[in-house]
């Protein structure tokens, strides 16, 4: 147990010093991920709640929200795509980097 727990602080380190702002970004994109779902329920109770009393400004206030939502949410998922591939070359060069230094380090196998 405190082996994994010792790995995964080194691949966290090794995440966030590589790209630092894709990880904020990670981060930022799941908080909003979570809350668009949240937001679709409360735009469908809007719609439902409008439709049943017969309220207008209630269910354009639903509807209003499926368009900002069918707006953000492709964006998010471009934003969250490239962050994602960003990190991941980011990381490679880090760790390639790393595995070279650490190779030419010995003596010995430099001359391999």
């Amino acid at each position: 147990m405190r082996r994994s727990s010792t790995l995964m602080r080194r691949a966290f380190g090794i995440y966030f010093g590589a790209a630092p702002w894709a990880a904020a970004v990670s981060i930022v994109i799941m908080v909003v991920g979570g809350l668009t779902a949240v937001a679709t329920a409360w735009f469908t109770r809007g719609i439902i709640d409008g439709l049943s009393a017969d309220e207008k400004s209630t269910i354009w206030l639903g509807v209003v929200g499926f368009g900002v939502l069918a707006i953000v949410s492709p964006v998010i998922l471009h934003v969250s795509q490239y962050a994602q591939r960003d990190a991941e070359r980011r990381v490679t060069i880090r760790t390639q980097q790393e595995l070279f230094t650490a190779v030419s380090a010995h003596p010995r196998l430099t001359e391999l």
